[in-house]
Formats: C-alpha cells, structure tokens, sequence
C-alpha cells in the first residue's frame, strides 16, 4: 500500500504567495538556447491543454538538466542515453519527441519510453507518471521505483509521498510542489535553483 501525504494542501495556499519558477520553456522549440526566468509572485499562463503540456514537457527537460546523474564507468555519454519514462500516456506526445530529438541532457542523448507495464521502468533515470495512469499502473510503477536513484514526477492532487516533483495547475499556471523527503531517499540532489522555484 503506497501512503499518501496531504500535498494538495499546499496547493490550497498558493494565491498571492512569491515564488521563484523554472520557466524551462524560453525557446526550447524556437531553436533558441535553454533559459531559466526567474519570476515572482506568477507562473507561466495555461491558456489550452497543448500550452500546457509544453510547459510540463520543458519542465522534465528542465528537471533532467538541473539534477547530477551518474554515468556508467566507462561509458561515453553518446552512448549512454538520459531516459524519460512516461506513464499513462499523454496528449501531444510529438512535443516531447521533438525536444528529444533536438536537445540534449548533461551531453546524453535523450530517449523517450512510453510505460505500459512496470518492466518497461528500469533504466529510466526520470519517470513521468501522468493523470491518465491508472491507479493500479500507478501503484505498480512506484512500487517498482521505490528507493530507486530515479526522480519521480506526477500530476495528481494527492500525490503519493514517493514523488519527488507533483505539477499542479492553479489558476491557470503549471507549478511545482518538491518532497524532500522522497529525494533524500532516492538518493537525488536537488539543485538550488530547483529549490528555489518550487513552491514552498
């Protein structure tokens, strides 16, 4: 049984608080390089479902950019790519292929993996699981990354205390909450400007 923690309160309290967001969007399908925004007391406008997942696509290549990850001894990093593991499938799936194809994470080429079964998990160094994972895909992935050095991202309003990063949507703009707590026990170092653009 995978406990749950009260996240969704947080997200409760957000209205007129000043936050620091990683917009990792500026350019990144505008063929101009990767910008980090500092921005106080906003986030960036959700005006349709295709904006918005632009925004939570960039944000995971944001994620993957700022977070150290070991590579195989021995291994050159072409070789050796930055995998992406996307549960319960999304909409706009051509969005975060063409970011895959034309950016890069710490030299590594990136690779995209559509979860269908658990199994497919292994190897991936960032998971994705989105809202439309079943609960029980949803159970068995986080059972299958539990204590893995994988930083695990979802979109759910109670979220389970295995995630690292949850995306929330309030009025209208894609933040981010951070559990600590889930990346000390993975293992994952969050990088201050992370830190700095969540939510409190």
């Amino acid at each position: 049984m995978v406990m749950r923690q009260p996240w969704g309160t947080q997200c409760n309290r957000l209205s007129g608080r000043r936050i620091v967001f990683v917009a990792v969007l500026v350019g990144l399908w505008g063929g101009c390089p990767l910008a980090v925004v500092r921005a106080q007391s906003r986030a960036v406008e959700v005006l349709v479902p295709k904006e918005e997942c632009k925004v939570k696509y960039a944000t995971l290549y944001g994620l993957g950019l700022l977070t150290p990850w070991p590579t195989a001894e021995g291994a050159a990093a072409e070789n050796n790519p930055f995998v992406i593991g996307i549960v319960g499938g999304k909409p706009f799936p051509e969005l975060i292929q063409e970011l895959a194809e034309k950016r890069k994470i710490q030299e590594r080429p990136i690779e995209i993996r559509w979860i269908e079964k658990s199994p497919q998990l292994d190897g991936c160094h960032l998971v994705y699981i989105t809202e439309n994972a079943t609960s029980a895909l949803e159970q068995a992935a986080l059972e299958r990354l539990k204590g893995q050095h994988v930083l695990v991202v979802g979109e759910r309003p109670n979220p389970s205390d295995e995630y690292v990063v949850n995306f929330v949507v309030v009025d209208g703009r894609v933040r981010f909450p951070l559990n600590h707590a889930s990346a000390r026990s993975r293992k994952i170092v969050l990088d201050p400007r992370l830190v700095r653009s969540a939510i409190p």
